[in-house]
């Protein structure tokens, strides 16, 4: 059977950070942060079934700047498929400027990449089944 091609996508989530953040905890329950690893861990086994590679990159809410750097630094490290971008990050209002300053970001780096958004941490997998659909098989899961 041959091997399937990597496809990389690069996450922007809370992450470890998830415990700063209110909209986090109150999603995500008391442990936000240790949460939100363990859902992502299952997205990412399942997503490497179909083929896909995800590695993510924690945002600091509280440190935009810094976010930002690490984030850029990461999208200029590979050709990413698509670039994620968590609910948490685009969909607080207090987020909004770390979530445009992302998006241009991958314009100006990756302008190539698809933009994906997942709705949680356990959600990225049928975010990228809605961009990429004939990329996964039964195999996959649903």
């Amino acid at each position: 059977m041959a091997q399937k091609e990597q496809k990389y996508i690069l996450s922007a989530g809370f992450g470890r950070f998830a415990s700063t953040n209110a909209a986090a905890q109150a999603l995500l329950g008391p442990n936000p942060g240790e949460t939100a690893l363990k859902l992502l861990q299952a997205s990412v086994t399942e997503a490497k079934a179909a083929g896909f590679i995800i590695e993510s990159e924690d945002m600091n809410p509280a440190d935009v700047k810094d976010s930002l750097v690490r984030f850029t630094a990461r999208l200029r490290e590979r050709e990413w498929m698509a670039v994620n971008i968590g609910y948490g990050v685009r969909g607080v209002k207090e987020n909004t400027v770390l979530f445009e300053r992302l998006l241009e970001a991958v314009r100006e780096v990756r302008p190539g990449a698809k933009l994906v958004f997942s709705n949680a941490p356990d959600e990225i997998v049928p975010a990228i089944r809605r961009n990429f659909p004939g990329d996964f098989d039964d195999a996959a899961g649903s």
